[in-house]
């Protein structure tokens, strides 16, 4: 979610929200006090706003993420389903075009977790959770392994994208389809690197 641009909710905004995305909350509830709230336009969705909201009255810091609907004045929570999504695409206003696709996948695969694990964008090398910095050497051989979101296809239905995706320890190359309704499925993958040193959080520990 890199493409998005982040800025931080003031005391009045915050005051605005709490009581909304409390309203939905099932298992927190968070107080003006201890939260910070960061914000970011979803192009996708006009008008629409993706919230990260930190409770630091918590150790670790609890993390949950909202939609907010601005026009409407509605919050819905993101749970990380994939069903959830589509039934946000459902009471929200879909807009997909070419300038919006591929920040709608990145937005999807950041937002859906699989019954298998999460599949991650790569779009650089930084985007990989290494162990460690990658050498020097292993920067300049995967240059050309990992690319932006490319639309290759698209008709009056649906938009094929080629994406960089890291699954547990492994980076494929894959054809992603889009359709207008905002469903994602994986049409093809092919292995570009294996066993690669990265953080459990990837490997899906």
């Amino acid at each position: 979610m890199d493409t998005l641009i982040f800025v931080k909710a003031g005391t009045k905004d915050i005051k605005k929200l709490l009581p909304l995305i409390n309203d939905i909350s099932q298992s927190k509830k968070f107080s003006v006090e201890k939260t910070t709230i960061m914000m970011a336009f979803l192009p996708f969705y006009q008008g629409c706003q993706l919230l990260e909201v930190m409770d630091h009255d918590s150790f670790p810091i609890i993390k949950r993420r909202f939609v907010y609907n601005r026009e409407e004045n509605e919050i819905y929570s993101v749970d990380y389903k994939d069903e959830t999504l589509q039934k946000l695409n459902n009471d929200i206003p879909l807009f997909l075009d070419e300038s919006t696709a591929a920040d709608y996948v990145r937005f999807y695969f950041d937002m859906v977790i699989g019954d298998y694990g999460r599949f991650y964008v790569v779009e650089s090398i930084d985007d990989i959770p290494w162990l460690e910095d990658p050498t020097p050497q292993l920067r300049k051989s995967m240059a050309s392994l990992v690319q932006d979101i490319s639309i290759t296809a698209q008709t009056k239905n649906d938009y094929t994208l080629k994406v960089s995706l890291l699954f547990k320890n492994s980076l494929f190359e894959a054809m992603v389809k889009l359709t207008k309704t905002g469903e994602v499925s994986i049409l093809s993958q092919d292995i570009l690197l294996q066993d690669m040193p990265v953080h459990d959080q990837a490997l899906g520990h």
